[in-house]
């Protein structure tokens, strides 16, 4: 255990792939941020991890374990992590998810003789409802700490229960918008400059729904063939929506982008952030999108909290012709004289990754304080 004066040692366990998402961008900019902070802090993830990643954990010190059998084998993923926990002896384990299905690596911090287990909600519901609800008993007794993107998504998991709020800080001035990024991104993707580009961001999975992206876009060309749409991200239904593009006849409109290192050289790239998603916490992007200055139109599945600026706008349910007409009556673009204003408010707000990283390292030292009583 912990003793004063030495430095902590964190493992923090992504319960989703790590790669291109908000929960791993959120744990990857903590780590690098702890890491210059005096803090220890290892990764564990669910799947075989892509070079670039790699390289950026490598780059801020930490250990990478590759576990990739969450879904498939769970109880070899729970020994895996046991043994990891139990060798390396860390001070905190910090589980990134959504649900009680992290009574996986809760429990298994717990047997490895870990005494401070932190659970981080990052959003306001979850895909399986029957595992949740199973599970939840044993995720309250394993759960030693809660921790929260937002409110909402702190009520959802813990209830009653106390939380603390992280919000996930980004690189503020990295996201502002910048006409030579714009350019560069629209000539990559041979998109005409006086195009109107709806853009999103995320993983090709239920809870995105991307189908319904791509129904706006064939109902926005019967107004006008100036509009296109920019898709950032992969995953499992990509290839269904791309075949639901070409039964539409808007194949074309479309620029299927796949994973991009520089989100923040897209999102200049765009007119209009658009977020259908069926369920969702405070997402990560939706925070970049406002840095960039552009206008947001989101489902109300997405927090309220999320508004942070006044440039989001909310529609209840999913009518395309509701969505259309509120697309083409939104202003579009960047704001450029807003840009500073913008930055300023989000870092008032508590965006700012460098004061969240403070934040979160007192959060710890606080927790094992607690603990040494």
């Amino acid at each position: 255990m912990f003793k004063s004066g030495t430095e902590m040692k964190v493992l923090m366990i992504n319960t989703v792939e790590l790669g291109k998402n908000g929960i791993s961008a959120c744990i990857l900019n903590y780590s690098e941020i702890l890491r210059n902070d005096g803090v220890i802090v290892d990764i564990a993830a669910p799947n075989i991890v892509e070079d670039a990643i790699r390289d950026r954990v490598q780059k801020c010190k930490a250990a990478l374990y590759e576990i990739p059998f969450r879904n498939s084998t769970p109880l070899l993923y729970w020994n895996e992590l046991r043994k990891i926990i139990k060798e390396e002896k860390y001070d905190i384990v910090h589980v990134h998810g959504n649900s009680a299905t992290m009574t996986v690596e809760l429990s298994s911090a717990f047997v490895s003789g870990c005494k401070i287990r932190i659970a981080h909600s990052h959003n306001t519901t979850c895909e399986h409802q029957k595992a949740h609800r199973i599970l939840l008993p044993f995720f309250k007794f394993f759960c030693t700490q809660g921790a929260a993107c937002g409110n909402k998504a702190g009520e959802w998991l813990f209830k009653n229960k106390n939380f603390k709020v992280i919000r996930n800080g980004i690189d503020i001035d990295k996201y502002s918008y910048s006409y030579k990024k714009r350019k560069i991104c629209r000539d990559k993707y041979r998109i005409a400059q006086e195009a109107i580009v709806i853009g999103h961001v995320g993983i090709f999975n239920y809870q995105k729904n991307h189908e319904f992206l791509v129904k706006i876009i064939s109902g926005l060309q019967k107004y006008s063939d100036a509009y296109r749409l920019l898709l950032v991200g992969d995953g499992e239904l990509r290839t269904n929506v791309e075949q639901l593009a070409k039964e539409l006849h808007v194949r074309d409109k479309i620029v299927f982008a796949g994973n991009e290192e520089n989100v923040n050289e897209s999102l200049s790239a765009m007119d209009m952030f658009v977020m259908p998603s069926r369920f969702e916490g405070l997402p990560f992007v939706l925070v970049e999108a406002q840095a960039s200055g552009l206008p947001c139109i989101v489902s109300s599945a997405v927090t309220t909290e999320a508004d942070l600026t006044g440039l989001v706008s909310y529609i209840d349910g999913f009518d395309e012709n509701v969505w259309i007409e509120s697309i083409m009556k939104s202003p579009y673009g960047h704001d450029v004289m807003k840009d500073e204003k913008l930055r300023n408010c989000l870092r008032e707000k508590g965006y700012d990754i460098q004061f969240n990283g403070r934040m979160l390292r007192d959060f710890y030292t606080a927790c094992i304080e607690n603990e040494l009583e």
